[in-house]
């Protein structure tokens, strides 16, 4: 990608969440009709660290008279390295907290959004199912890496459909990586009762990408067997054991066992009349 094409897209797309006016003419971009020096500031304008895109943003915007604007604001960065957390590194959570929301950029593109959340669910429905994910996770997925792509991808000033294709494929290399941490989810999704009682020291489990387990078993056979103990293990166990259990499994760091326990707890709070709100 050319860089200084990227650093013009995130500035102008800044400026636009600003509601700042901005043009780009030949080449340049301006500000109340000064000349802003993208130049200087392409390598720092294109850093997913957003201290660092920010400040050069900040220099620029000062240069031209219009102060320090905040275009963007998603609150504290996460402070676990991006691994830990499935869906950090799915979302490229780097790249995603410079980006501004985009209403307009996502209901002109929505249709893209979701039909490629749709093909991806019709392709992979079974794993989808195993590990609870519907078509509204998807289509979820697709509007954050679609609002990164507004902002760092998309050709400025686009009059034919050149977006439509960039994007369609945007979508697509992002639903091939999430297919494959999909497998890695899939195979330490079940938590078992150590995990339940002491999840911080299951932090790393299920996470690494070359681990092979050699089991005849078929994948419904082992989550029949995980279910299994799980529920031996409970029937030893008073019900605030459980439900503490529970608790500090929905949130684990284990995405997938999040997702269980979650629905496990609702249920048990829903037979008696209560209600489990995730934090």
């Amino acid at each position: 990608m050319d860089l200084k094409q990227g650093a013009m897209r995130i500035f102008r797309s800044w400026m636009e969440a600003c509601g700042a006016p901005c043009e780009v003419r030949n080449g340049d971009v301006y500000v109340n009709n000064q000349l802003v020096d993208i130049g200087s500031k392409i390598r720092e304008l294109n850093s997913t660290n957003l201290k660092v895109s920010m400040g050069a943003f900040h220099d620029l915007t000062e240069s031209v008279g219009i102060g320090k604007p905040n275009p963007v604001d998603r609150g504290e960065a996460p402070t676990q390295k991006v691994y830990s957390d499935p869906v950090l590194a799915r979302l490229r959570h780097k790249e995603f907290r410079t980006a501004p929301n985009n209403a307009a950029f996502l209901s002109k593109y929505r249709e893209i959004i979701r039909r490629e959340a749709f093909l991806f669910y019709s392709k992979n429905k079974r794993l989808c199912k195993e590990l609870g994910y519907e078509v509204d996770d998807l289509i979820s997925y697709g509007m954050c890496w679609s609002t990164t792509f507004a902002h760092r991808g998309q050709i400025l000033d686009c009059e034919g459909d050149d977006n439509y294709r960039l994007l369609t494929r945007f979508l697509r290399q992002r639903y091939t990586e999430f297919y494959k941490s999909l497998l890695r989810e899939r195979r330490g999704c079940l938590p078992s009762l150590e995990m339940l009682k002491d999840p911080t020291e299951q932090e790393i489990a299920g996470l690494e990408d070359e681990v092979e387990f050699e089991d005849d078993r078929t994948a419904a056979q082992r989550r029949e067997d995980a279910r299994a103990a799980l529920e031996a293990g409970f029937a030893g166990m008073s019900r605030d054991a459980v439900i503490a259990s529970l608790e500090n499994a929905a949130t684990g760091p284990m995405y997938g066992a999040r997702r269980i326990a979650k629905r496990k707890l609702q249920e048990l709070l829903s037979s008696e009349g209560g209600e489990f709100e995730a934090g």
